[in-house]
């Protein structure tokens, strides 16, 4: 949120707090439905933070279970809901969007930062 404010970008937080799936497919729908209120001369571009668990592809929310599988969808759930066919007024235009999620099993062990080379 600072580094966007920073950069003079105009930030909008969603008010949920550990939402459903469903939760999260209907604050992006909201949030499209807000921009393609917009003058497109009014913002060069946009960007999409989701911060969640999930798996390759795929975000959860918290009615998750194994008996209630319902996932978020990142590329039709999320990115195809801001494409030129569903919110034209960003033709043009550059999307930006963040994931910050686990990918399932797929575990990342890192690397020990003292035997990098830097440069």
């Amino acid at each position: 949120k600072e580094v966007f404010a920073y950069l003079n970008l105009i930030v909008e937080e969603p008010f949920l707090i550990d939402p459903t799936a469903n939760e999260i497919k209907e604050e992006v729908i909201r949030f499209r439905n807000k921009i393609k209120q917009e003058d497109p001369k009014n913002f060069d571009m946009m960007a999409v933070c989701v911060m969640a668990h999930g798996k390759e592809g795929f975000i959860a929310g918290k009615d998750f279970t194994q008996a209630n599988p319902n996932l978020v969808d990142l590329r039709e759930d999320v990115m195809q809901m801001f494409s030129n066919e569903k919110c034209n007024v960003l033709d043009k235009k550059p999307r930006l969007f963040f994931f910050q999620a686990c990918r399932g099993e797929k575990w990342d062990f890192g690397i020990n930062a003292s035997n990098t080379n830097r440069w």
